[in-house]
């Protein structure tokens, strides 16, 4: 449809975003526009990927990288998206993808508030369970050296937690 005239007589532009995910056939016959593009016409492809195009694709295009989007913008966009996103849910979305609004909105749809808020829920019963490891193998390496000084400190007799004592008593 490239081929076609524009509405009102002016350039016609086409956007191909994530074009990585072109598989052969897509490639060929971008190539194929690419080397005999109609007048003004002009083609953006977006990629995070420009390694995965035909090396013949890559000599005709003109690479522009675009720096991440700052957590503020992906904030205010996503209000413009999802007018419905609570201020906690877009802030974090905001911090969490990497500066792109198709990662943020991507993460929104997917229910990534929800697994995240699950994550954070497991990472903080970990950390719980780690914080009483420690703890547990503090007080152990505390414990005195001497048997006689051990005693006291569990509350209990040798007998009682030590197989061997309780082997030579009988």
């Amino acid at each position: 449809k490239l081929h076609s005239k524009a509405a009102e007589g002016g350039w016609r532009v086409a956007i191909v975003d994530s074009a990585e995910y072109l598989n052969a056939t897509g490639q060929n016959a971008l190539l194929k526009v690419l080397e005999e593009p109609p007048s003004k016409t002009l083609l953006i492809l977006t990629t995070s990927q420009p390694g995965s195009f035909l090396p013949t694709i890559r000599s005709r295009c003109r690479m522009v990288n675009m720096d991440p989007l700052p957590p503020a913008t992906l904030a205010k966009l996503l209000e413009k998206f999802i007018p419905t996103i609570g201020d906690g849910e877009k802030d974090a979305i905001s911090r969490y993808a990497e500066g792109s609004i198709g990662q943020a909105l991507q993460f929104y749809a997917d229910g990534g508030m929800a697994l995240y808020g699950d994550s954070r829920a497991r990472y903080r019963r970990v950390a719980q369970q780690r914080r009483k490891i420690i703890a547990r193998r503090t007080k152990i390496r505390n414990l005195p050296r001497n048997p006689d000084r051990l005693v006291p400190a569990i509350g209990t007799d040798r007998g009682a937690w030590c197989p061997r004592d309780r082997h030579d008593a009988g």
